[in-house]
């Protein structure tokens, strides 16, 4: 995907959609129907996507995109797993937003919350391999 394309998804998308592309698309675990992952054990209006553990365990898909303490997490992955730094700014009355960069692979400047700014560049970092980048 293009940094491009993965703006215009994350847009297109609700709060829960995006915590469930962040899930999916960073190492963990991953992401299945629960009905799925318990092999039916739940009758089919409570299926919903969840984090499959392994051996029909599961948990519920942390809500990256709208709380700073899960939103956090991501930040140390991208800091573990790709041995990429963090650039953060934002401040409450700063007229742009927040701004996140992981290196030089995913940034975004002007975000409403620094949960969604650290999900989004996270997802251009990983997604884009540093594809489309203004230097």
């Amino acid at each position: 995907m293009t940094r491009n394309e993965v703006i215009a998804k994350w847009n297109s998308m609700q709060p829960r959609e995006r915590d469930a592309w962040v899930a999916n698309s960073l190492p963990g675990y991953p992401v299945r129907m629960l009905n799925e992952v318990t092999r039916g054990a739940f009758k089919p209006e409570y299926d919903r996507l969840v984090l499959d553990l392994g051996n029909g365990r599961y948990n519920n898909i942390p809500r990256y995109s709208t709380h700073i303490e899960y939103a956090w997490n991501i930040v140390e992955l991208m800091k573990s797993e790709f041995n990429i730094c963090t650039y953060m700014l934002g401040e409450e009355g700063f007229e742009d937003g927040w701004t996140v960069k992981f290196k030089e692979h995913g940034f975004v400047m002007g975000m409403p919350s620094a949960p969604e700014a650290i999900c989004l560049a996270a997802l251009i970092s990983v997604l884009t391999q540093g594809e489309g980048i203004e230097r």
